[in-house]
């Protein structure tokens, strides 16, 4: 049996996401619907213009996050190799897969396209360096004192 992602004809209303997104989460997680107005054939998370979207309509800087690549309706619909890159190519920056033997696969995929295609290689640069200043934002300073058994 083959499984296909569920889709919609139309993209929902921006106006919930832009209030939900004013308390300015880490994190969006993206959603692998199909929105015929976009593309009737790929899945959101592999749309640079569903990306480009959540960026500039929603003016949102934090980390975009795949849902799982790793489902049916999309193993059964592409290829190994476009579930591990495209969503990379469309600007997403943290990759969700669900299956070892297939996070593998995908990462070795991922090392040799980065080697091969300047622009994976940017994406993967910039998305490691968008997740670092997120880390490095949320730290707190390890002081010695502060577990001292004195207080």
């Amino acid at each position: 049996m083959l499984f296909r992602s569920a889709s919609v004809p139309e993209l929902p209303p921006v106006k919930p996401f832009a209030s939900a997104l004013e308390v300015e989460p880490e994190f969006l997680l993206v959603s692998n619907v199909i929105y015929d107005s976009l593309d009737s054939h790929k899945p959101f998370s592999f749309l640079k213009q569903g990306v480009s979207l959540i960026r500039s309509a929603l003016k949102y800087e934090g980390i975009i996050l795949s849902d799982d690549l790793i489902q049916p309706a999309l193993l059964d619909n592409y290829p190994l190799k476009e579930i591990a890159t495209a969503p990379l190519k469309a600007g997403v920056n943290m990759l969700i897969l669900s299956l070892f033997f297939k996070q593998k696969t995908a990462y070795d995929i991922l090392l040799e396209e980065a080697q091969q295609d300047p622009l994976i290689k940017q994406r993967v640069e910039d998305s490691a360096a968008r997740i670092v200043t997120l880390k490095e934002s949320m730290s707190v300073p390890f002081q010695s004192s502060q577990f001292s058994q004195n207080n």
